[in-house]
């Protein structure tokens, strides 16, 4: 069998990579700052799970909240978004042992976490840390409640609706429409975040042109 793990970069250089033949493995980047050069069959960038602007701006001003928590979950409910997710799952029913990884950095959001409380809340699958998985490899592995999960990912995947044009990478004209839909306070705190230089920039097109030249 197989099982969804979380860990970050730092931990899948100094670990992970010296305890596991990374060739058993599957993983998702759902990352800005880790990239992947050539074609790997068992890496698979994935960032359009990444929380938008507009609910990652609610992490900047207070934190890891329980607001944060649903808005952030409102948006790995939509069709789209969710059938990515439910991807991940596939995986696993298929003994795939699917790694969700992000940088150090990113791990401070909590947003990988929070995938992960998605995927159990919906789809009943139980997931881990790397220190959980490592402890007991073989125990994460083992899935006891196959049907319940194979029921829900069939009713989940049977009532989404997604688009015909469906990407596993951010897509560029959903990510401008979140940036207009926030205040010029707001992207300008968003840019102080993500560390991009706006100077003394003060029209919002142009604090937008530069976090899409940044980040797409």
């Amino acid at each position: 069998m197989a099982c969804v793990i979380r860990l970050n970069s730092k931990k899948f250089i100094s670990d992970f990579l010296k305890e596991f033949e990374q060739e058993k493995f599957q993983f998702i980047l759902i990352s800005e700052d880790i990239t992947t050069k050539g074609k790997c069959s068992n890496v698979m960038p994935m960032t359009a799970l990444l929380p938008p602007p507009n609910v990652l701006s609610l992490f900047i001003d207070d934190g890891k909240t329980k607001t944060y928590k649903k808005k952030y979950f409102e948006f790995l409910n939509k069709d789209d978004i969710n059938f990515l997710v439910s991807t991940i799952v596939t995986g696993v029913m298929n003994n795939l042992n699917m790694v969700l990884l992000c940088s150090k950095d990113e791990d401070e959001y909590g947003y990988i976490g929070m995938i992960c409380d998605f995927i159990e809340d919906k789809y009943k699958l139980k997931t881990y840390t790397y220190k959980e998985f490592k402890n007991n490899p073989d125990k994460a592995k083992k899935i006891k409640n196959r049907d319940q999960i194979l029921k829900c990912l069939t009713d989940i995947k049977t009532s989404l609706n997604p688009s015909s044009n469906i990407s596993p990478i951010i897509n560029k004209d959903k990510f401008i429409k979140q940036l207009k839909s926030m205040e010029v306070s707001e992207l300008k705190t968003f840019c102080k975040f993500k560390k991009i230089k706006i100077d003394d920039i003060k029209k919002k097109k142009h604090i937008i042109r530069q976090i899409v030249k940044k980040i797409l």
